[in-house]
């Protein structure tokens, strides 16, 4: 019988001991900790047998034995120290230690997360056990930047700090990337970043960026690029991490065409800045003088090709290229003669993008014009006289009204006109003259016709009838040039008069009626206006006498949505040479043209039209914290309900309102908003109106208590009003 209970007896010890085996393999990474519920059991000792808890100072107390010191332990090592203890009280003692009750720990959740807050884990859990307790992250969350902040703190005071790549671990399940959590450890989930984007596309803004996002997808997020874009130059900002910054230069366009295959990836912080196409102006006597794109290898004749080519008059041996580069401005004459008609030579060179071409009218030319073989611009050699500039056109033509050629010279002070009959002058019985550099020959048909010069569209003579007016004329010739100045002159029978454009055009006065022979000179003005800043085209602009400012905003095509109305100023210069400083508030204008400030405009004057600050941060308890647009009228209340509201834990009798002073300095005032939404208060008091810069915080309420020492679970618990001190401690 004996016997038998031995082998019994061994049995048992070997089953105790492979699960104990069994045990300590499995949980042998485990570290027991203060919270642990242990149960130690002594076989063949049932009176032994004890459920205790790891205390807060690390030890445990057994029969016969006392204190032992646990934290840091696995089961199987204090298994070994509590039966070696025993040895002295028990024969062969074999002692089994479980973990009846795991410990747990406390950790809080803050981020891109879709549960932010406090997670109560069991001992040894994940990275990503918290974060499938938290919601999972949120669309906006960089898995690869996740901040673990450890309560070890240095003697300098710093905690422990840990980044993590969860990706590691997503992707190739490395350990490392997905830690075991402590009690106290703070998880950030840091947002993916945002880039910001500017230049020529038609929404410029700062984005959000997802994985793996390149160039391409971040201009089609803006709305895509402007047709005023270069593509082929668009430059990418990075920061480097040794805080340096590299520049790169991306062929959006070959990508677009798929001939790059390498699309840029882009990174947190990094600065896109899509460039404006490279351009030329082109002024002077072309068919259409303005601003030109400029394409890759362009030269002068395709520059003044895309201007429609050179008028009648133009001097193209003396062509001048104005180019700035480093500071300074650089003039280049060119005589561009034989490339601009088509022949072997001249010169043709390459632009530049803000190159500015000038194309002179002809200072040894004569215009001949009406009823010539081949109207046109002649060069002029020494004692040229009237028949032979005609015969260089040549001749008349069968319809041509000999005996009313008209020969118009303009000098400094005025404009002179002379009508000569061609056959008298063959004849020798009229004078011949010599014809003068800039002189216009004009030869009539033989109806009664009107000759238009100057800054029209179409310079010439035109057919008239009994009820042809001057604005009736005008407008044959095509209307004035934008270039045209604010009088125009009538020249009838020798006498020469002003005529008013601006009052001609606006109310009709000096609308005379035109009679056969007149000569309408419209003369090149010689008044602009600079206009900059939120216009739709800014630039230079002529004007006529009475305009005033609110007539040159909308010769630039009105006002940008991000207009500071309130803040534009003009800057002119005063007759002694000083500079004055108007400033000017477009918004009264608006409602009210005729106030004081809307002044006339002088030569010269600069209109800057900056741009308005309308951007507010609100931060804190509200469901959508970040910056806002304003309108112009919102109130705090507008914002938070922009904002998705207040959140259930937000303090919002104690919001505040953060502004920039005069000075520079900063003003914070605290505003009761509950008041207002119950009615309490005014408007005026604790819902002010916003300005651009705004800072709005929403406090959090304080609705937790701390609760530690001697107590079960130590830690922080949600409190309400009715809460009393003995609920928190029996809830730890």
């Amino acid at each position: 019988m004996n016997s038998k209970v031995r082998a019994l007896r061994l049995i048992v010890l070997v089953l105790i001991a492979v699960a104990a085996l069994s045990w300590t393999v499995g949980a042998e990474t485990y570290k027991l900790g203060v919270g642990d519920v242990l149960q130690i059991s002594v076989w063949g000792h049932n009176e032994l047998t004890t459920v205790v808890e790891v205390r807060p100072d690390g030890f445990i107390t057994f029969p016969l034995v006392g204190d032992l010191f646990a934290v840091e332990k696995t089961t199987g090592e204090l298994a070994v120290e509590i039966q070696a203890a025993l040895g002295q009280f028990v024969i062969e003692p074999h002692v089994t230690v479980l973990v009846s009750q795991f410990r747990t720990v406390r950790v809080q959740v803050l981020g891109e997360v879709r549960n932010p807050g406090y997670y109560q884990l069991r001992a040894n859990s994940r990275l990503m056990d918290v974060l499938g307790l938290a919601g999972g992250p949120t669309q906006a969350a960089d898995l690869s930047r996740i901040v673990v902040t450890r309560q070890n703190f240095d003697e300098n005071g710093k905690a422990e700090v840990h980044t993590v790549n969860v990706n590691d671990y997503i992707k190739s399940g490395l350990a490392a990337a997905n830690p075991i959590l402590r009690d106290g450890d703070i998880v950030q989930v840091e947002p993916v970043g945002r880039v910001l984007l500017l230049g020529e596309v038609r929404y410029p803004a700062s984005y959000d960026i997802g994985p793996e996002m390149n160039i391409l997808d971040l201009i089609a997020k803006a709305g895509g690029a402007l047709d005023s874009a270069d593509l082929e130059q668009v430059v990418l900002t990075r920061t480097l991490e040794s805080g340096l910054t590299r520049e790169i230069v991306v062929d959006v366009q070959s990508l677009l065409a798929g001939r790059t295959e390498a699309v840029p990836v882009l990174q947190r912080d990094d600065v896109v800045f899509v460039p404006a196409k490279e351009q030329v102006i082109v002024l002077g006597a072309v068919r259409a003088p303005g601003t030109y794109t400029l394409k890759k290898g362009a030269r002068l004749v395709d520059v003044v090709a895309a201007a429609g080519g050179l008028s009648l008059n133009a001097d193209a041996r003396s062509i001048s290229i104005t180019r700035t580069g480093q500071g300074e401005q650089e003039i280049m004459q060119v005589d561009a003669y034989n490339a601009l008609y088509g022949r072997v030579g001249g010169e043709n060179p390459p632009l530049m993008g803000g190159d500015i071409i000038f194309v002179p009218e002809g200072k040894n030319n004569v215009l001949v014009l009406g009823q010539v073989v081949r109207p046109g611009s002649y060069a002029l050699t020494e004692n040229t006289r009237l028949l032979e500039v005609i015969a260089q056109a040549g001749g008349v033509t069968a319809q041509a009204a000999a005996d009313r050629v008209t020969l118009t010279r303009t000098t400094d002070d005025e404009v002179e006109h002379q009508e000569l009959n061609l056959s008298l002058v063959q004849q020798g019985r009229q004078a011949n003259p010599i014809v003068e550099p800039g002189d216009v020959v004009f030869i009539p048909e033989g109806a009664p016709q009107a000759l238009v010069l100057g800054m029209v569209r179409s310079p010439g003579s035109y057919r008239l009838t009994d009820e042809t007016r001057l604005l009736d004329v005008i407008a044959m010739a095509g209307g004035t040039l934008d270039r045209a100045g604010t009088k125009l002159t009538l020249t009838r029978n020798g006498e020469t008069k002003e005529v008013d454009l601006g009052t001609l055009t606006r109310l009709g006065l000096g609308n005379e009626r035109i009679l056969p022979g007149d000569v309408i000179h419209v003369p090149e003005g010689q008044q602009q206006v600079l206009i900059l800043g939120e216009v739709r085209s800014p630039g230079y602009y002529r004007f006529s006498v009475g305009d005033r400012i609110i007539d040159a905003v909308a010769y630039a095509g009105g006002l940008l949505p991000t207009a500071q109305q309130d803040g534009v100023t003009l800057t002119r210069q005063t007759a002694d040479g000083a500079t004055e400083i108007v400033p000017v508030d477009l918004a009264e204008l608006m409602e009210n043209r005729f106030l004081s400030n809307n002044l006339l405009l002088e030569a010269g004057d600069i209109i800057i039209v900056p741009k308005a600050n309308r951007s507010v941060l609100v931060l804190g308890e509200v469901r959508s914290p970040g910056y806002y647009t304003l309108s112009g009228t919102e109130r705090l209340l507008d914002l938070l309900a922009l904002a998705g509201g207040m959140t259930d834990s937000a303090q919002g009798d104690s919001v505040q309102l953060t502004r920039l002073t005069a000075d520079g300095g900063e003003e914070t005032r605290i505003i009761n908003v509950e008041s207002v939404i119950q009615g309490l208060s005014s408007q005026a008091e604790n819902n002010p109106v916003l300005t651009g810069g705004d800072v709005v915080f929403v406090p959090e309420r304080q609705t937790r208590v701390l609760v530690f020492g001697e107590v079960r679970s130590p830690g922080y618990y949600a409190i309400d009003s009715q809460t009393r001190i003995l609920d928190v401690i029996a809830r730890a």
